[in-house]
Formats: C-alpha cells, structure tokens, sequence
C-alpha cells in the first residue's frame, strides 16, 4: 500500500456539508488534533447522541471527556458527508468484539470505517468496499513493556524485538502493537483469538506483513498492512481484507 496524494483540510471544512465520495479501490484516511478551543468543542458536542455525551462522562478528566466528544464528533460529520444524512442522525450499530458499523438506516452507501485517538491526535479510515482497521499510539515509556510484549506477541515477533539495538526497541514495540491491533480490529475479532496467534513483520522501514495468521482468521482471505505517516510521536497502522492496489488518500483537518 502507498500514499497516492495528500490533501491539507482547512479548519472550515470541518463543518462543511460538502458531500464526499468513494470509489471501489479508495480508501480515505482523516487526521486530526484533538485539543481544540471552547468554541470548537460547543459546537462539535451537539452532533453526539445521549448515549455518546453519557460515555463521555465514564472518563477520568474534563481533558479526556473533551477528546473522546472531539473524536466521535468529528466522525459523525465525516461519515454525515459519505451518507449524506445529517450527523446528529448517524446511527450506530457494534459486533459482538465491540467494532462500530453503520446502522440499517444510515448506511446508505455500505461504507466501512474505523478509527482510533491516542494522546491529541484522532485517525479516521473510510473505503466503499473492504473491512478495514485503523490504530494509532503516542509513543512513550513504557515500564513493563517485556512482560507485555512476552503476553502478546507471537515468538517471532518477540525474537525480532530482541533483535533490535535497545534504544530502538520502544518504537518498534509500538510499531508492532499498532499493526496487530489494526489487523484484529479489520477483522472484528478483537482480542477472542489472542494478539500472539498471529505474527506481524515489522522490520524498521521495511513493509509490514501478515507473517502467520491465526487458523481462527480466514486465511484464505487476504490481507494488506501498511504504516500511516504521522507525526513523529506517533506510531500507526492501517489493515485492509483485500491485497489490490488501493489509492490511498491521507487527508488532515486543521
């Protein structure tokens, strides 16, 4: 997979009512920030349902309940402009693992998409035709991360982490956690299946691949991984159950 074009979103098409489309072999990836002035926020909360405004309080700090209502609203009015409904009525409906879809009523164009925020920055991934799966981390210490990657990542992946020289190994730790996580979230088995059934490539700015999937996964359907350019204090991936050529569409939102 690769990046075709790139394209700066200005602060006002936030709010646009624009439509936009999807062809068959394009899949959009959205980015944005997610600490954003009061004015921003007042009116971003208005698109959420009770539901979503009431999720929005289980978090621990006013900062974090404001991220969470800017990433999901964001998402409503993206998707509002896939589906051309209004975003306060975008529906939602949740497979068994907890991954979001579309509801009967608001999808009007079978759209797929996913999305996942850590730290200030929220990604978004849309495509016409193909599940997808999209997860970003903010890069930081991380005290226990060998008992971690010993619970979660299959044996070649932990032979290839100890491998690497140690001051690289926390960038490659989360390299390798964002693909695994954006492969099962694609899929919409969550973690039923193990994150250490399946085994990632993800040598430093080589390709990312599906090394060995697990027999729980449909290996005979197939699978394309690839790393998202963010910023350099993020790590990201995106999975997609297709291996075609797909343009790839990396736009921001200011």
């Amino acid at each position: 997979l690769s990046i075709r074009r790139q394209r700066q979103m200005c602060i006002r098409d936030r709010y646009s009512s624009e439509p936009l489309s999807l062809t068959g072999n394009q899949v959009h990836i959205w980015a944005t920030a997610l600490d954003q002035p009061p004015i921003a926020l007042a009116t971003l909360r208005n698109t959420l349902s009770g539901d979503e405004l009431l999720r929005s309080q289980r978090y621990a700090t006013p900062e974090l309940q404001q991220r969470f209502i800017i990433g999901r609203s964001i998402l409503r009015m993206l998707l509002s402009r896939y589906t051309g409904l209004a975003a306060k009525s975008v529906g939602f409906v949740y497979g068994k693992n907890g991954k979001p879809a579309l509801d009967e009523q608001s999808d009007a164009s079978s759209i797929h998409f996913n999305m996942s925020h850590s730290a200030n920055l929220a990604v978004y991934a849309f495509s016409a035709q193909t599940a997808l799966g999209v997860d970003i981390e903010y890069v930081q210490p991380v005290p226990d991360m060998w008992r971690v990657a010993q619970r979660f990542f299959a044996a070649e992946e932990l032979s290839v982490l100890r491998g690497i020289p140690e001051e690289q190994q926390l960038r490659a730790f989360y390299r390798c956690w964002v693909h695994k996580e954006a492969f099962v979230k694609a899929s919409g088995r969550g973690l039923t299946h193990g994150l250490d059934s399946f085994a990632i490539s993800f040598a430093h700015e080589q390709p990312a691949t599906l090394l060995q999937p697990s027999g729980n996964l449909e290996t005979d359907i197939p699978w394309s991984i690839a790393k998202l350019p963010l910023p350099h204090a993020y790590e990201g991936a995106l999975a997609l159950q297709s291996t075609a050529l797909v343009e790839l569409s990396f736009r921001l939102v200011s």
